[in-house]
């Protein structure tokens, strides 16, 4: 959620890592899975690479290595699904 919007986080190297600080933000204790969502056609992708340490309480405390290609709206390969 960013800007007053909900937005995509791309699949694309998203890590066990991710995972866990994103379910933790969520107030759960970490995840149980993740995979490959179908991004939701026309929405805007917030991030496409990211990396966390796992210790973060939250993504926004995650280093974000890109963001989309310019001129793209969704997720190549998908946006992140994740089980809590």
């Amino acid at each position: 959620y960013a800007g007053g919007r909900w937005s995509s986080v791309c699949q694309a190297d998203f890590s066990r890592e991710l995972a866990d600080v994103a379910c933790r933000q969520l107030g759960y204790a970490g995840a149980d899975e993740s995979y490959a969502e179908t991004a939701v056609e026309g929405e805007a992708a917030l991030v496409s690479r990211a990396t966390c340490s796992g210790s973060e309480a939250s993504l926004g405390e995650c280093a974000m290595l890109a963001a989309p290609t310019a001129g793209s709206r969704a997720c190549q390969g998908g946006a992140v699904g994740l089980s809590c």
